[in-house]
């Protein structure tokens, strides 16, 4: 199932009411944009799609996906204006696809609607706007843009590994920014030990580093640009040379230092890899679209 379409059906799972006969209060309003009311659905937990996990709805959860249902509206109106169809034989084969899916789970699809409370049709148009979606972006992706990505990042795209180990320090949970410099000090020594010949890298991974790995001299591993491996951390490890240990920085889990312990070149070539590269590409699109959308749109946001 393709990626924008599972993300756009977890999204109409998080929009769409769970109703019950009598006494279920109207859905809170969320949004409006450009006149159309976004309502609040619950998170629900069933595995619906492709069997996706239950989502934990808090604060941060709800603001987030309030503002991707905001994007995805924002698209849905861009493509109806522009009259973007979805192809009928993958429309039909992801519907088939869901059909299918819904009877391995041993329901059927009137309990489905009934439960996320909604129609037929309203399911039909979340299968839809991926896929038309699709359609629009292999117009505005040409094979020139994406061999131009692949001729600009090769390392990202054909297979290359880097081979990486790590000293790591943990952030403490509400650490203020002073504590945080002392860590990125306390790092930087460390660093300067290294290149000072007191020790290796790996002899300093097994004194200092605080994650798992430090009991296997720092090492994680070894990956390419776009895999296992938050976004975050290889774009530092795949801008190292060989050998070369980076200054310290600090990710969503931590501060870290890496050293680039050998880089393994890859062979794929552009006809390799070219869907990968139109669906990196394609969700950025999505992405800088709806943001261009909604510096012209109407958007009111409701607490």
């Amino acid at each position: 199932m393709p990626i924008i379409l599972q993300y756009c059906l977890m999204l109409f799972i998080f929009q769409a009411q769970v109703q019950s006969a009598e006494n279920t209060p109207a859905p809170r309003l969320l949004a409006r944009v450009n006149g159309v009311e976004i309502k609040e659905g619950d998170l629900l937990a069933s595995l619906v799609l492709n069997r996706m996990p239950k989502i934990k709805e808090s604060p941060a959860t709800s603001g987030k996906l309030k503002q991707q249902l905001v994007h995805r509206e924002l698209i849905r109106q861009f493509l109806k204006e522009r009259k973007v169809v979805p192809n009928k034989f993958e429309f039909e084969s992801q519907w088939n696809l869901l059909l299918s899916m819904i009877k391995q789970d041993q329901s059927n699809l009137d309990v489905l609607l009934e439960k996320l409370g909604c129609t037929e049709k309203q399911l039909k148009d979340e299968i839809a706007l991926p896929l038309a979606w699709e359609q629009y972006a292999w117009q505005a992706i040409p094979d020139e843009k994406m061999q131009e990505e692949f001729k600009n990042h090769q390392a990202h795209w054909n297979g290359t590994q880097v081979v990486v180990s790590q000293i790591y320090l943990k952030v403490p949970e509400g650490a203020g920014e002073t504590e945080i410099e002392a860590l990125k000090v306390k790092l930087s020594s460390i660093r300067k030990e290294i290149t000072g010949g007191s020790m290796t890298f790996a002899e300093a991974a097994k004194k200092y580093s605080q994650s798992p790995s430090a009991e296997d001299e720092g090492k994680i591993g070894k990956f390419q640009y776009y895999s296992r491996m938050p976004i975050e951390l290889t774009k530092v490890a795949f801008g190292l040379k060989q050998g070369e240990i980076s200054e310290p920085f600090r990710s969503s889990f931590g501060l870290h230092i890496y050293q680039v312990t050998e880089v393994v070149p890859g062979d794929f070539s552009f006809r390799d890899v070219r869907k990968e590269i139109f669906r990196h590409m394609s969700q950025e699109l999505w992405v800088t679209t709806a943001e261009e959308l909604k510096l012209k749109a109407k958007i009111e946001l409701v607490e």
